[in-house]
């Protein structure tokens, strides 16, 4: 697929990121949780949480995940991202993503992204599975992996 078919499908990401499901794995049980992750163009996705936090754990004992996202009101845009999550530990990362996010994040990591309990996951993407309308087919998205990833 195309480089424009990736935008256009970060941007649904993007549009709906504050109605974001994120599904881990807790042994032979699914979880699920409600996120609000950060989308760049290039359908780089990071999710900010608690080191401490039950997702964080079960990302480190599988780390396979699965994000929906749903446009609400109205339920016509929506999609499922697949993929894994990867605890970031670079200072750097975090401290870019803090720049994105910090009116948000402040409330909860009042240190700032030093803190021990911040934590950064970025997933992964091996496929997104999307539809624009709710009668539409769901489309398939499948990135090509860079070495850095």
């Amino acid at each position: 697929m195309t480089r424009s078919v990736r935008r256009d499908v970060a941007a649904l990401l993007q549009a709906t990121r504050q109605h974001a499901f994120l599904a881990t794995v807790d042994g032979d049980q699914p979880s699920c949780r409600v996120v609000a992750p950060f989308v760049d163009d290039d359908l780089n996705i990071w999710i900010v949480t608690f080191r401490e936090s039950r997702k964080v754990v079960q990302i480190e004992q599988n780390p396979r995940i699965c994000l929906s996202f749903l446009e609400i009101p109205g339920y016509t845009r929506e999609a499922n991202v697949y993929g894994q999550a990867v605890i970031v530990a670079a200072a750097g990362e975090k401290q870019r993503i803090w720049t994105i996010a910090e009116d948000n994040l402040r409330r909860y990591f009042p240190e700032g992204p030093d803190s021990e309990n911040f934590c950064l996951l970025r997933v992964r993407v091996d496929r997104v599975e999307w539809r624009q309308g709710p009668i539409s087919q769901f489309q398939v998205y499948r990135p090509r992996h860079r070495a850095a990833q």
